[in-house]
């Protein structure tokens, strides 16, 4: 029944028609966002020794993995979008563009649900083990 509802072609056109320019540009944009933001951070994290004293190590954690993630997904779009600019057979394919969305997505889902569930944990077993090995000296 749902298969019916797909339009495969419609997903896997080799030749999709050309990207119009509006959202070549929203894309562009929100890629060079995301580059930007993670050259920022990778800055503030490695330079600014401010920054990197106010941050503890789940912090720093959080923050290399969001510069993973925005820096990966800045390049890939600007690769993808490109190739679908200049409309290069099967690199245009809306299900790939459609795809790599996604895989950003689950990727943001479980840093976020890591930073959530995990990290507080963590920082409850350090605290249990700071207060143990404070009476060990």
């Amino acid at each position: 029944m749902l298969l019916s509802l797909i339009n495969f072609q419609y997903l896997f056109d080799a030749y999709p028609p050309r990207i119009k320019q509006g959202t070549f540009l929203t894309i562009i944009i929100l890629s060079l966002f995301f580059l930007v933001i993670a050259i920022i951070l990778k800055y503030l994290l490695s330079k600014d020794t401010k920054f990197r004293n106010k941050t503890d190590k789940y912090q720093r954690n959080f923050y290399i993995k969001l510069i993973n993630l925005l820096f990966t997904s800045g390049l890939i779009n600007l690769f993808l979008i490109v190739f679908r600019k200049l409309r290069v057979p099967y690199f245009q394919i809306r299900f790939v563009l459609i795809l790599w969305w996604a895989v950003i997505l689950i990727w943001l889902i479980t840093i976020v649900q890591h930073q959530l569930v995990k990290v507080p944990e963590s920082r409850e077993q350090d605290k249990k083990r700071r207060e143990f090995e404070k009476y060990l000296k």
